[in-house]
């Protein structure tokens, strides 16, 4: 004999929706040179890597595109780095990974394992390793803060209402 039981469970799942305007200055300017990085032009003139240098030396960084890039290069070569156009408001996970990385990158202690395994970066671990701390050593010494600290703003949007169905035997 099996007995069924239609549990009806409401979860109330926040999703978090963060604005460019939220974010500190340095993780507006790691992700408006990223989208530059990505979807920018090379036939400009000014082009997208002279954008991105004068925007780097604004702040005392020294061959911000060469960083950048370097940074970028493996993350574009698995085709994953889908990033939203300069003029998009809202961030997406993608964006929200890059600040954490380079955030997580000025720390002493590097856990690096998150990111290279999110990105299957198993085979390029140490280039990806020395890129991204490059990029965050230059954003350090420039004083420039990515840090997200969810706690110190509301970046709640909406709730959604999910139906669990459990059968018990």
């Amino acid at each position: 004999m099996i007995i069924i039981c239609k549990n009806i469970i409401y979860i109330y799942i926040i999703t978090m929706q963060i604005k460019y305007h939220d974010l500190p200055f340095g993780a507006q300017l790691l992700l408006w040179t990223s989208r530059l990085s990505i979807n920018g032009s090379c036939r400009t003139n000014p082009n997208k890597y002279d954008l991105i240098n004068l925007a780097y030396e604004k702040v005392g960084i020294e061959k911000g595109s060469i960083l950048l890039n370097n940074f970028l290069f493996f993350l574009k070569k698995m085709k994953i780095l889908n990033l939203q156009p300069i003029c998009s408001q809202c961030l997406t996970q993608i964006e929200l990974n890059l600040i954490y990385c380079i955030n997580e990158h000025m720390k002493e202690k590097i856990n690096n394992e998150y990111f290279i395994k999110m990105w299957c970066l198993d085979n390029v671990e140490e280039h990806f390793t020395n890129s991204a701390k490059s990029l965050a050593i230059a954003f350090k010494n420039a004083n420039l803060n990515t840090n997200i600290d969810l706690h110190s703003k509301s970046f709640l949007h909406e709730g959604q209402l999910y139906e669990l169905n459990n059968t018990l035997h």
